[in-house]
């Protein structure tokens, strides 16, 4: 139970393409929901999703480039 997902943390790539999930300037949202509305200029960018546990583990990051 400790270990469920609760939180999903969404990065984006800055416009150089570069993107640090160690960068808190890259994090774009938390949120409980399993679902995001990416904003109209999302073409051409990467984004990674992690999940957060209760104790804010966070998980490997999941790569979805645009």
């Amino acid at each position: 139970e400790m270990d469920r997902a609760i939180w999903y943390a969404i990065y984006r790539s800055d416009e150089y393409g570069k993107l640090d999930i160690r960068n808190s300037h890259h994090l774009i949202a938390i949120t409980r929901d399993c679902h995001y509305t990416l904003p109209p200029d999302a073409k051409g960018h990467t984004y990674i999703i992690t999940a957060l546990d209760h104790m804010q583990n966070e998980s490997k990051a999941v790569k979805v480039k645009l």
